[in-house]
């Protein structure tokens, strides 16, 4: 069992009028930080699915809940990047040619892979996404000094859920 417990939460974020250089107008900032959130949502939705392939698997209580508090804490960061990627797409983004070779990527991997080699690339994916988080959640770090406060709480919150 984990020594941080998985806690989901159900959050909203007012992205509709996020600037399109958010970060303190610094458009390689902002943008390193968009096409994170652009990927997220299809990387997160192959994380459930991995995980879904053994949830039936484990007999463990604690680890069940476990399972079950990633599936919808990863669902959420979908949704709530989901929404930013809508605003990018306003913005002119071409969210979905951005996506498309990920999507691909997934396919074939769901297609030719063994469950537990998604399984395992979930793992490492993850193991990235959490030291991205700690840096992120670092005073000296801080990336998100003049971003706009919405997208600052938005990409710390992620942060903090990627570190559990």
């Amino acid at each position: 069992m984990n020594a941080i417990p998985i806690k989901p939460r159900k959050v909203t974020f007012d992205v509709s009028t996020v600037p399109r250089h958010w970060n303190g107008g610094d458009p390689v900032l902002t943008r390193f930080f968009d096409a994170l959130s652009v990927h997220f949502p299809e990387g997160e939705r192959f994380f459930i699915q991995s995980v879904r392939n053994f949830q039936d698997r484990v007999k463990e209580p604690g680890l069940r809940e476990d399972i079950r508090h990633f599936i919808r804490q990863e669902g959420q960061h979908g949704i709530v990047h989901d929404r930013f990627n809508e605003v990018m797409v306003g913005q002119g983004v071409d969210v979905d040619k951005i996506t498309s070779n990920l999507r691909r990527f997934i396919r074939s991997s769901q297609k030719y892979l063994p469950e537990k080699y998604q399984l395992a690339m979930t793992a490492a994916f993850e193991h990235f996404t959490a030291t991205l988080g700690e840096a992120m959640l670092k005073d000296e770090t801080d990336m998100f000094t003049e971003a706009d406060p919405v997208m600052r709480a938005m990409f710390l919150w992620h942060g903090v859920e990627e570190v559990e």
